[in-house]
């Protein structure tokens, strides 16, 4: 048997306090002693991070502030205009457009040290910050981004804690992960898991605290650069989990990027590709619709290994219960698990 690198999991972990006692991850070769070891290859020399760019300089950055601010007025009209539950916003929750806009046009930060990209890649957290603060799930934006980031597992909240929810045993088989849904995560690169759901939470809109802390989950183990989400800065990812039968492991896993493959050209506005009110857009520049939360990739993975993930959204099945004898039913191919049922008065 041809022997390669693989990363060994820590030991057993006997409190909370010894987490910030965790060893960073390494890429080890293969241990006989080691109780249980992660299918994740070694990092590879070739991927390894390029030079930094150099940054855009002081006339650079005047020119990239000028730049995102009348980006950020015009996304600001497209509210002004376009967004129909403005005024039960103000009347209601005192939220106001104008308000707003003066508020992150003053936080606005172009550092002439930092290159064009990286300065883009903050001005498109800072817009994404904008639509947040209206806390409605239903609005958000999309980026030109095809960056992307993930692990095959995934968490969701469960009272105080969080559990692994699901996991693609195609990429993750038992022997090589040695974790079942519902062992508690304690702990994501050496820091409590407590503490990076309230980090993720700055990416995020906060309405209804069960659903914040769902969305701040899903993050642990998926990043998507099309809603400003940062991809990692590590090649791995440690995950600290107590089991079922009450071992705490901590186990190293190699994230799957995508690169990016789009490089914005600033040479005009467009960094969030908002278009004039004068032009007829090609695709809505207020996305109405719950994209950030449906994970078009995990729903595939979940429906090829022939069953359902019940957390997440836009899946066919969810925890849902029937609501009585079955009458009819859609077929297993249909997006939507719609039926007919005989109600307890006899009607269907």
């Amino acid at each position: 048997m041809k022997v390669t690198p693989f990363h060994r999991v820590a030991g057993e972990v006997s409190s909370a306090a010894s987490l910030a006692k965790l060893p960073a991850a390494k890429s080890t070769k293969v241990d006989l002693k080691s109780d249980v070891f992660s299918a994740a290859p070694a990092p590879k020399a070739e991927n390894a991070a390029p030079a930094a760019a150099a940054g855009v300089g002081k006339k650079g950055a005047a020119a990239l502030k000028a730049l995102f601010e009348n980006e950020l007025h015009t996304l600001a009209d497209r509210y002004r205009n376009r967004y129909g539950a403005f005024p039960v916003k103000k009347k209601d929750f005192g939220w106001d457009v104008d308000a707003a806009e003066a508020k992150f046009k003053a936080g606005i930060v172009v550092d002439p040290a930092k290159s064009q990209d990286e300065n883009l890649a903050a001005f498109q957290l800072h817009a994404h910050q904008f639509i947040n603060a209206m806390n409605d799930y239903h609005v958000s934006m999309a980026l030109n981004r095809t960056a992307s980031a993930r692990l095959p597992f995934r968490i969701r909240p469960i009272g105080d804690t969080f559990a692994i929810s699901s996991i693609d045993r195609e990429k993750l088989p038992r022997e090589s992960f040695p974790f079942s849904e519902g062992d508690e995560v304690i702990a994501i690169d050496g820091k409590p898991i407590a503490d990076v759901i309230a980090e993720n939470m700055k990416y995020l809109p906060h309405s209804n605290a069960l659903a914040d802390n769902a969305a701040a989950a899903t993050m642990v183990t998926v990043l998507r650069g099309r809603v400003a989400e940062p991809m990692p800065t590590s090649q791995t990812r440690s995950i600290t989990v107590k089991r079922g039968d009450g071992k705490t492991l901590t186990h190293d896993l190699s994230w799957n990027v995508t690169e990016e493959r789009i490089k914005p050209k600033l040479l005009g506005p467009g960094s969030l590709n908002i278009r004039g009110l004068e032009e007829e857009p090609k695709m809505p520049s207020l996305d109405m619709t719950a994209h950030r939360y449906i994970d078009t990739e995990a729903l595939a993975a979940a429906g090829k290994q022939g069953g359902v993930d019940p957390f997440l959204m836009g899946g066919r099945k969810t925890l849902l219960p029937d609501l009585g004898p079955i009458i009819f039913r859609t077929e297993a191919t249909s997006p939507f698990d719609a039926y007919i049922y005989r109600a307890p008065n006899g009607k269907n």
